[in-house]
């Protein structure tokens, strides 16, 4: 879509009672247009030779929405005047809908070959199919002044942005149901075959700025308000049948890789507010929400045929789903306390929530072999997307208000996504890696972290009465889906040689909860020291949000594993809650003639989540040489408790003097379940610091409490439970 155009405004009256008015309003950015349906159906043997020459290229991609115009206005009247008064509004333009993409289905039977001896062939990927939703468009930014003798209004708004558009499902059957038939490449970059669902992202909003003077009369007022971004959206998901041989030499060339991926959350609009009064001055600045991720769709990949991958980081087998992560607040400030009376308000946005991934299902009954540090024979992953962080607050007041009221808050961070099912079938065929950290097999669920909940400062010098309200953001919680579980079995033989080189490794890793930011405020005051006010202040640090449940992790091992390095697990099973978030510090300092008066209160840390139920069951020999290769390890662990905050608070007086601190409360730690082991194959770890079986159920430590300014306080949360554990 098109981009919106700019607007700017003026009014400009002089005389004694002159009221100029200014209005600028940004045009709005235009829809981008919706793809449609992409088929190809490919019986023929294709060969390229040379950089960027893609064996089949089939995409569906919605347009992009269009920009939302700026906006700019100032009026301006008398300022000598008495009797003078301007108001000035600016509003951004709003940004346009991304579109849609459609359905893509790639059926290829025969060769495909983008490899040369004589050539570079890099990114010369063999099947590229891919389905994107269009982004949505930006907001525009506002800018307003207004300046006049009795008094001003300036209002500035920021346009909103939009969301973007979901991408639709994406299919490849190559060479299904033949025995003949492949994809090669040999250049970097270069995977054999790529399928790719991505929901198109949201828009950043825009931001504010709005400035008010009225400094030879009664009043000055600015609002400011950064608009809110717009939210990712869902991805479709991406399934491969492949019936062909796969073979890559490159670095960094996967040899067959299906993704989902949810669009990510766009970033809320900034916002800025200042006055300058005489007799009274009002500031009021609001940020914009951060948008939310999109979900991540399904993901199956079935193989059947060899695949053979030949360099570092290329993996014989990625399938993963990954929610969009949730874009930034906006963050606000509010300007100088003016004025015989000054009252600022600033408040930061939230972070968007990260989106879900969907559900990841691979059943191989290839060979599969790779030879290249980094290059697992297989990787299964479902993600959740990380929470945004929360905008920042702040009150710069710095001036000489004889009355000045600040409230200023901090935004909360977006919850983390949570990751979904990964099942796992290995079947028939052995799988060999050779190289440092090539694991054979890697099956993950890892929920999205909460977002931090940001700052809020407060610090300058005002006149004579100053009253200070800090409240710091609560931080995020991370999410988790029932009846979902992390499921591995194999039949066939898994072999690895190198440092590092696990055999199979399945994890569910529960995300932590955010982080809960700074709260501080400071400065001086003068007094007259007739006056028995002073200055007083109230500053919190906020809770952090709770963390997410680990999922159950289920491994049945019947084909032999070998492994041949350091480090160089049999098989690691292990399911983690979530560690608690971390609440930071509150703190506050002032100066005063007369009175001075402080309370400071440290956040605190919510509760850890559990670890889940492991169980694995070995029914065919592990063999591991090098040393510290245990043959088994099956771990649940419960996540260890957030840090509360520290409170520090100190005043300073001619007469009277005032100081109270809170340190914040540490979280629990969370549970860990059950975990059983069931082994009726031989195990042999032949090198030193190799256990044959290690099962472990290890409750999560409680969180640190945080101290107050000169001790520490003696309030730490409690461990949580191991659970039984059965071998």
């Amino acid at each position: 879509g098109g981009n919106g155009g700019s607007a700017t405004s003026g009014a400009f009256a002089i005389g004694s009672s002159s009221v100029p008015i200014s209005l600028a309003i940004g045009g709005g950015g235009g829809a981008g247009s919706v793809a449609n349906t992409v088929t190809v159906n490919s019986a023929s043997g294709i060969t390229t030779g040379g950089m960027n020459a893609i064996g089949i290229i089939a995409q569906s991609i919605g347009g992009s929405g269009g920009n939302g115009g700026s906006s700019q206005s100032l009026s301006l009247g008398d300022p000598a005047s008495t009797k003078s008064f301007a108001a000035s509004v600016a509003i951004g333009g709003s940004g346009g809908s991304g579109g849609h993409g459609d359905v893509v289905t790639v059926t290829q039977t025969g060769t495909i070959n983008t490899s040369s001896t004589s050539v570079a062939t890099d990114n010369s990927i063999g099947i590229l199919a891919q389905s994107i939703g269009g982004n949505g468009g930006n907001g525009g930014n506002s800018t307003t002044n207004a300046i006049a003798g009795q008094g001003s209004v300036s209002m500035g708004i920021g346009g909103s942005a939009s969301i973007g558009q979901y991408a639709n499902n994406v299919y490849v059957d190559s060479n299904k149901g033949l025995t003949s038939g492949g994809v090669i490449s040999s250049g970097m970059n270069a995977p054999a075959i790529l399928a790719q669902s991505i929901g198109g992202g949201g828009g950043n909003a825009g931001s504010s700025s709005s400035t008010s003077s009225g400094s030879n009369g009664d009043a000055a007022i600015t609002f400011a308000m950064g608009a809110n971004a717009g939210s990712g959206n869902s991805a479709g998901s991406a399934t491969i049948y492949l019936n062909s041989t796969v073979t890559t030499f490159g670095s960094n060339a996967i040899g067959v890789f299906a993704q989902s991926v949810g669009g990510g959350g766009g970033n809320g609009g900034a916002s800025q507010s200042s006055t300058a009064g005489g007799k009274a001055a009002l500031s009021l600045s609001l940020g914009g929400s951060g948008g939310s991720g999109g979900n991540g769709s399904w993901v199956s990949l079935w193989s059947i045929q060899n695949i053979w991958t030949g360099a570092s980081n290329s993996q014989g087998i990625f399938a993963q789903s990954v929610g969009g992560g949730g874009g930034n607040g906006g963050s606000s400030s509010t300007g100088p306390a003016d004025g015989l009376a000054t009252f600022n308000l600033a408040l930061g946005a939230k972070g968007g929530s990260g989106g879900n991934a969907g559900a990841v299902n691979v059943s191989t009954s290839s060979t599969i072999s790779t030879s290249g540090n980094n290059a697992a024979a297989l990787v299964a992953q479902s993600i959740g997307g990380g929470g945004g962080a929360g905008g920042t607050s702040d009150n710069n007041s710095f001036g000489f208000a004889s009355n000045f009221v600040s409230h200023y808050l901090g935004a909360s961070g977006g919850s983390g996504g949570a990751s979904n099912s990964v099942t796992v079938n290995v079947t028939s065929n052995p799988l060999y890696t050779h190289g440092d950290n090539a694991v054979g097999v890697i099956a993950q669920s890892l929920s999205g972290g909460g977002g931090v909940s940001n700052s809020v400062i407060n610090s300058g010098t005002s006149g004579s009465n100053e009253i200070k309200v800090g409240l710091g953001g609560v931080g995020s919680v991370t999410t988790s889906l029932a009846n979902t579980s992390v499921n591995v079995s194999t039949s066939s033989g898994i072999n690895t040689v190198g440092t590092n080189s696990i055999g199979l490794f399945a994890q569910s890793v529960a995300g932590g909860g955010g982080l809960s930011s700074t709260a501080l405020s400071g400065g001086s005051v003068t007094l007259d020291p007739s006056y028995i006010g002073g200055q007083s202040a109230t500053v919190n640090g906020q809770s952090v949000g709770s963390s997410g449940n680990a999922l159950p992790v289920t491994v049945t091992q019947n084909g032999a594993i070998n492994t041949s390095g350091p480090a160089a697990m049999g098989i690691v099973a292990q399911s983690v809650g979530g560690g608690g978030g971390y609440a930071t510090i509150a703190s506050h300092a002032n100066t005063s003639i007369t009175n001075g008066r402080n309370i400071t209160v440290g956040g605190s840390s919510e509760s850890s989540g559990n670890g889940g139920n492991v169980s694995v069951t070995v029914n065919a020999p592990i063999t591991s040489t090098g040393k510290g290769s245990v043959g088994v390890i099956a771990q649940s662990v419960g996540g260890g408790g957030g840090n509360g905050g520290w409170s520090q608070s100190s005043a300073s007086s001619n007469k009277y003097a005032a100081g109270f601190g809170v340190g914040g409360v540490g979280g629990s730690g969370g549970n860990a379940a059950y975990v059983v082991v069931n082994s009726g194959g031989s195990l042999a770890t032949l090198g030193q610091q190799s256990s044959a079986i290690v099962a472990q159920s290890i409750g999560g430590g409680g969180g640190k409490g945080g101290r107050k300014r000169k001790r520490v306080e003696a309030c730490k949360s409690r461990n949580d439970s191991g659970r039984r554990v059965f071998v």
